[in-house]
């Protein structure tokens, strides 16, 4: 995401609609989330 300076990315159905937006932040954040949960 950050080498083409996109700060998110859309998230289409099979129909080719709009279903949702992932923010690089979102993307952080839960990888982070993820290894704290690992460490307890």
């Amino acid at each position: 995401m950050s080498t083409h300076e996109r700060r998110q990315v859309p998230i289409v159905s099979s129909e080719q609609r709009l279903v949702g937006m992932v923010y690089q932040a979102n993307l952080i954040a839960a990888l982070s989330n993820q290894q704290l949960a690992h460490k307890i």
